[in-house]
């Protein structure tokens, strides 16, 4: 075996230090349980003539005693510590001094030296030892030379030099064979200690390494009493935070049902149970935002420790994901059918508008050769004719019915964009010269400042300078971010003038995302915002949040598609209550051949600050 200093192990040497001065409080504990017997002792030979200079001196040092056991947790290690080992050889010397070799005097010094390599260590213990050996030679000197003559008289064979020195050697090799064991001993101590602080070392460094954030918790009471650094980063907390705190589990889970803290000892429950349990859950981090996590339980009884490991994955983004590829499946299946829907309702819709037209120009216009002649046939006055006609308004009615037949034709018009791939060109654009453009068209819209005024809504741009051109349609591109100002500008709206002239802005980011080849388009509202169920529903067709006959539903419906159908792109949204909405679309840039393939919302990529 290695042998290695205590001192190069700190760890050790600290963990040692506390070992010590529990067994050295322990002493003063059980000896100041035995004082009463040494006072008892002390009473009964005062009353039987013995020495009342002995008694007193039993009565302080027990004093003494009880109070040292009573404020021990209060008192410095090496106060306590040498005061016990000076009790010692006290107590040793004075069992010389009245005893001579008769008695424990140099027994109580022998157990002293042993006592102090277990309480101060083997180089403070081999001085202490040293010094009790030294009294113990002046004693047998002084006794065998009768320079000192003990206060009870002893016989002949407490004053013999061999007698003396048979002690003194007993007393050496006692205290060095002591020393060897406790040695040898703290050594091994030392290198076991070694390696489970390797094993933890090793154990800690594992359990740090995990992406995954990973929970210890006390199956009794739920309380997290470890955590892995994975988890700080993903709840963006202090270890302080969690660790032995009993509101850990409240405050970082959204507490919105099902996912509030009393579900927790049920699913332990299942986890002893059944076994290991994975479940989704929704948590909050220390800033308050929600995210969503996957979560495996797993129980552990070891001795009399339950405990409950959780490892716990960040899954918002495949949440998304999933989210997106249900939203494009729906679209898709909606697609189909809102074509098959256009296709049945033009046919109709064309008669009824042709028909309407007819009407409309016979009834408006009584004195064209062929009407003059069937008013003639029948007989009618067309002046009554006319005045029928005014006085009923049939004429505004057919108008109504030309013009809502119209409103119908552009929405059919709509539903067929929606579901049908574009034949359009693509061609290489500079996605910020675009985006202006279309801002620019915005602002001078007609349709739009008949409700609002978009050139007083503040505008701040933040375009990378290198950022490279889009493979696309360029008119389909300026139809997506003109639906999605046109939402943003009408929902900044609903919060007032005051709002508008003085706090409404639009954020507006193109930047580069290398590593998926996309350029990434972010339009920033600080409107209102909306709930986490319209934002799911706002790329359904139809779906609308407007007053009946102020919008159709189908803007950003068309716009998901000519992104994610027509241009391979993504098109998502983010919104928070009360603080507003980012539109994120991500596009491919110009490819060596074809229309890239589909891919997913860029992580990686640089957002410009």
């Amino acid at each position: 075996m290695t042998q290695t200093q205590t001192p190069n192990r700190p760890e050790f040497a600290s963990a040692l230090k506390h070992v010590r001065e529990q067994i050295t409080d322990q002493i003063w504990l059980y000896a100041a349980i035995i004082v009463p017997l040494l006072w008892g002792i002390s009473i009964w030979r005062f009353t039987h003539g013995e020495s009342v200079d002995l008694a007193f001196t039993h009565f302080l040092t027990g004093v003494l005693t009880i109070s040292i056991a009573v404020y021990r947790r209060k008192l410095p290690f090496f106060f306590k510590a040498g005061l016990l080992l000076a009790f010692w050889s006290a107590m040793g010397t004075a069992g010389i001094f009245y005893f001579g070799l008769v008695g424990a005097g140099h027994i109580m010094l022998i157990g002293g030296s042993f006592l102090s390599f277990i309480m101060i260590g083997i180089q403070l213990g081999t001085l202490y030892a040293a010094f009790n050996g030294v009294i113990l030679l002046a004693f047998g000197v002084s006794i065998t030379q009768h320079w000192v003559q003990p206060i009870t008289d002893i016989s002949v064979y407490g004053t013999s030099t061999t007698a003396w020195a048979s002690i003194l050697a007993i007393f050496i090799l006692l205290t060095l064979l002591a020393r060897v064991a406790l040695k040898s001993i703290t050594e091994k101590m030392a290198d076991a200690f070694s390696q489970i602080l390797k094993s933890e070392q090793k154990y800690r460094t594992i359990f740090n390494a995990s992406s995954d954030a990973v929970f210890i918790h006390d199956a009794e009471t739920g309380i997290a009493i470890d955590v892995n650094d994975a988890m700080l980063a993903m709840y963006q907390c202090n270890r302080d935070d969690i660790v032995n705190n009993p509101d850990g589990p409240i405050r970082f889970s959204s507490n919105a049902p099902p996912y509030t803290p009393d579900v927790i000892p049920q699913k332990i429950q299942l986890a002893k149970s059944d076994g290991p349990l994975t479940f989704e859950w929704q948590a909050r981090k220390k800033n308050g935002e929600l995210f969503w996590v996957e979560v495996t339980l797993r129980y552990s009884e070891i001795e009399d420790e339950k405990q409950v490991i959780a490892a716990v994955r960040d899954i918002t983004e495949r949440k998304r994901a999933d989210e997106i590829l249900v939203q494009s499946e729906k679209m898709l299946s909606v697609g189909g059918l809102a074509a098959g829907i256009a296709h049945e309702l033009n046919n109709p819709l064309s008669g009824m508008m042709q028909n309407a037209q007819v009407l409309q120009e016979r009834f408006g216009n009584l004195d064209s050769p062929k009407t003059r002649k069937a008013i003639d046939q029948i007989g009618i006055d067309k002046e009554k004719l006319s005045q029928f006609l005014d006085h009923r308004k049939l004429l505004e009615s057919l108008h109504c019915i030309r013009i809502t037949g119209q409103r119908a034709s552009e929405i059919i018009t709509n539903m067929l964009r929606f579901a049908r791939m574009s034949n359009d060109e693509f061609i290489p654009e500079n996605i910020p010269l675009l985006l202006d453009r279309t801002l620019e068209l915005a602002q001078s819209d007609f349709s739009l400042k008949k409700h609002y005024d978009v050139k007083q809504i503040k505008v701040r741009k933040k375009y990378s300078e290198d950022t490279p051109s889009v493979y696309c349609v360029p008119t389909k591109i300026q139809q997506v971010f003109l639906n999605i100002l046109r939402n943003g500008a009408e929902a900044m709206h609903e919060k007032g003038d005051a709002f508008i002239q003085n706090e409404a802005q639009f954020t507006l980011r193109v930047y580069a995302n290398p590593t998926t080849d996309e350029v990434i388009i972010e339009i920033e509202d600080n409107g209102p915002g909306m709930s986490e169920e319209n934002r799911k529903r706002i790329f359904e067709p139809f779906y609308t949040t407007k007053p009946v006959g102020e919008g159709t539903g189908l803007g950003l419906s068309v716009s998901y598609f000519i992104v994610a159908n027509n241009h391979r792109g993504t098109l998502l949204a983010q919104s928070t209550p009360g603080k507003g909405t980012t539109f994120t679309i991500s596009l491919p840039v110009v490819p060596t051949q074809g229309i890239p393939p589909l891919t997913s919302t860029p992580a990686s990529a640089k957002r410009p600050a």
